[in-house]
């Protein structure tokens, strides 16, 4: 089951992350880089909007370690600038350079903190992607609502425990409506100062997917 296990906690101590915008892009050698922007929405438990949020991107070959011991994709987790956050949804980015490769993005998982209360929750959303040299890949915007979930069938927003952090903030029992879409025109404006000289044509689009 998805949410058998509990979540690290990414950022106990940091509380929430601050509002601001990604360094400015700069495409050079052999880098190119990736763009996605996500936003969550939390109508089931308004007061508990995300706080962090984080994602993996692993290279296509990777290969985790079976068992118990150090959380095998830390080295390949990017944690998401936070571009806006009010009293119903916060909205994050990912804008960074990347070695051309193919690569795999998962694990997308984040945190509500709201003192006392600490809850994670994670969007089932995934996909692999090409970065060419000298370009950008273009993820897509994923829109996520966490609403209250109406049968077992639904998959939960995020872990049972700790179960009381977890009802209070509406993961353990909500669910995510969500979908991506190509936003490309919205998305470029709003971050035309950190895209630097990346150009249209520059451009390569691969919306991540939503997963069963």
């Amino acid at each position: 089951m998805r949410y058998a296990m509990v979540l690290p906690i990414l950022g106990l101590l940091a509380a929430c992350a601050p509002i601001t915008a990604p360094s400015r892009l700069e495409l050079s050698g052999n880098a190119g880089g990736v763009l996605l922007v996500v936003q969550v929405a939390n109508a089931f438990k308004p007061a508990y909007q995300a706080s962090l949020l984080e994602v993996a991107l692993t290279p296509s070959n990777f290969r985790p370690s079976v068992g118990p011991g150090p959380d095998p994709l830390a080295a390949y987790r990017h944690t998401l600038n936070s571009l806006k956050r009010d009293e119903r949804s916060s909205t994050f980015v990912l804008l960074e350079p990347l070695p051309a490769g193919t690569y795999v993005l998962q694990d997308v998982r984040g945190q509500s903190l709201r003192f006392p209360v600490a809850a994670s929750f994670q969007l089932p959303v995934g996909g692999t992607l090409t970065v060419r040299p000298g370009r950008l890949t273009y993820l897509g915007r994923a829109e996520a609502v966490n609403r209250e979930r109406r049968s077992d069938q639904e998959l939960r927003a995020g872990s049972l425990f700790p179960v009381i952090d977890q009802r209070i903030a509406g993961f353990a029992n909500g669910t995510f409506d969500l979908v991506v879409r190509d936003a490309q025109a919205e998305d470029f404006a709003s971050l035309q100062a950190q895209l630097g000289r990346v150009t249209p044509d520059q451009v390569d689009t691969t919306l991540v997917k939503v997963q069963p």
